[in-house]
């Protein structure tokens, strides 16, 4: 199960299926995306679009809150933001 964090403050728990893993969390996040390694009880990356800033797109605090410790300080994460289990990466 993975958790997607909108900027709206929407989060929704989401299956991520094995097949085109990548092509979906391309969709989900709306372009090329960068992985962050996240300190969360239960998800251990976050997945971002890796040109969310340049895109202009909206700041999105509640994954600022979640990455906290993980991106320097004022830093901020923008757009749509996939939280995802260490098994959901392979």
């Amino acid at each position: 199960m993975a958790l997607l964090i909108m900027p709206d403050t929407t989060e929704k728990t989401i299956v991520i299926s094995p097949t085109n893993r990548m092509v979906t969390y391309q969709q989900l996040v709306g372009g090329f995306f960068e992985v962050i390694p996240i300190f969360h009880p239960k998800y251990v990356y976050m997945i971002v679009d890796e040109e969310g800033k340049l895109k202009n797109k909206r700041r999105n605090r509640s994954a600022t809150l979640a990455a906290s410790g993980a991106i320097p300080k004022g830093c901020y994460i923008v757009g749509n933001a996939v939280l995802i289990e260490a098994h959901e990466l392979e």
